[in-house]
């Protein structure tokens, strides 16, 4: 512990100088803060600490630790990596604690545990942390990961370090995977098969609550400050830049068809994207501004909006897809709405409902901007709603994870 600790330091000696935001923006100080010493008062009793990396994880927990807190009167505190994150977090879990996530330092996590006191550690999707799970297990703290998936690349850098990680993994006392297909990776990284069992996928659970929450049409489009278009609408959902390389370059002809919508993944990124749509000489307006609504691109740059631009649209290009180290984004989300959805050839974040939407034709793959263009300005009415009913019960059939989650953590308590 004593030669993590020494270096994670000098890690951070080297990363904050090159990274000056950590230095003169006060969010980031005190996220430097925050995850040196936990904003939580100490209780006599235990607590549930559950944690989770960045934005996407922590809204697929929404509907977790709802339920949760129905089924426990003990404690919840939430801890989130991520400044965006954290952010979101506050927003959505008003009524339990969310501090930031520790830095893995023995020190810490000792400091954090004391503070905490918890009865159950649980990490949602996965990571390693040495020290974290060191100290837990000495202390006899059960930890499960939840939701638990891992990638073809992150498996291979984990196994480039199995040597070291091994017995991490061996620690955590119960895995709880989305899909069989991740149980041989699970497996060749030193997990015990009897610690590993099928939940599916919280992301199914969470998209078929959020399409019953959701607010109604003639609302988004109030929300969005345009008028219901009088053609279909596209959405650009979650893009990267390697998204907008392809569909870029068809917007003058798309536009023509379409009333377009552009959400890209990270909101740091909205002028790069406005700027590259100006560039090929597009008029576009972004949604925060004072700009007149009578243009047909409208780049949106809110946070947490996803699921209402979803429900509008006809056609949802999910982004992440033209990279496979990024692997495609949350393909539960229009599937539920009965949406077609057009994206890029990689959705190795989603592998098993990605097969069956391709399979039934509610998920077109498009291989380039020549493959892109074809689909979109040839699709018909009748190819846009085919398959909306496969594809809501395509995430259907998959609820249920939560509920069987609940039910092995709580096992786990008592």
């Amino acid at each position: 512990m004593i030669f993590l600790d020494v270096l994670y330091i000098l890690i951070l000696i080297i990363y904050i100088p090159l990274n000056p935001r950590f230095l003169f923006k006060k969010e980031y100080r005190n996220v430097i803060k925050g995850r040196i010493s936990p904003g939580v008062k100490r209780v006599e009793r235990g607590s549930i600490w559950v944690h989770a990396v960045s934005v996407g994880e922590v809204k697929s927990l929404e509907s977790f630790i709802s339920l949760l807190k129905a089924k426990t009167d003990m404690r919840i505190v939430l801890s989130v990596t991520t400044p965006s994150g954290f952010r979101i977090a506050k927003e959505i879990f008003k009524d339990i604690e969310v501090i930031n996530g520790p830095f893995d330092l023995s020190f810490v996590i000792r400091k954090f545990i004391k503070r905490i006191e918890p009865s159950i550690i649980i990490l949602n999707e996965l990571e390693i942390w040495p020290n974290w799970i060191s100290i837990a297990d000495k202390k006899d703290i059960p930890m499960v990961v939840i939701n638990g998936r891992i990638s073809e690349k992150a498996l291979k850098n984990y196994k480039k370090f199995s040597f070291l990680l091994r017995r991490f993994f061996r620690k955590i006392t119960l895995f709880l995977l989305q899909e069989e297909d991740y149980i041989q990776r699970f497996v060749d990284l030193g997990v015990k098969k009897h610690s590993i069992k099928i939940s599916g996928n919280i992301k199914a659970d969470e998209a078929v609550t959020a399409s019953g929450n959701v607010r109604n049409s003639e609302k988004i489009f109030e929300l969005l400050k345009v008028k219901e278009p009088g053609k279909k609408l596209l959405l650009f959902a979650s893009t990267h830049s390697s998204d907008e390389a392809v569909f870029i370059p068809l917007l003058k002809e798309l536009v023509k068809k379409y009333f377009i919508i552009i959400a890209p993944r990270h909101m740091n990124r909205i002028r790069e994207v406005t700027v590259a749509v100006e560039t090929n000489s597009i008029p576009c307006r972004i949604w925060s501004s004072d700009q007149p609504s009578g243009k047909d691109i409208l780049i949106f740059d809110k946070m947490g909006y996803l699921t209402e631009l979803i429900k509008i649209s006809d056609i949802v290009f999910m982004g992440g897809s033209f990279d496979p180290a990024i692997g495609g984004h949350n393909l539960y989300e229009p599937a539920v709405f009965g949406k077609k959805i057009v994206g890029g050839p990689n959705h190795n974040n989603f592998p098993s409902i990605g097969t069956e939407l391709i399979q039934n034709g509610a998920y077109t793959i498009a291989e380039n901007t020549e493959s892109l263009r074809d689909i979109l300005l040839n699709i018909t009415e009748q190819k846009i709603t085919a398959s909306a009913d496969k594809a809501e019960q395509t995430v259907l059939r998959r609820a249920g994870a939560i509920e069987f989650s609940i039910r092995e953590v709580l096992k786990l308590l008592n």
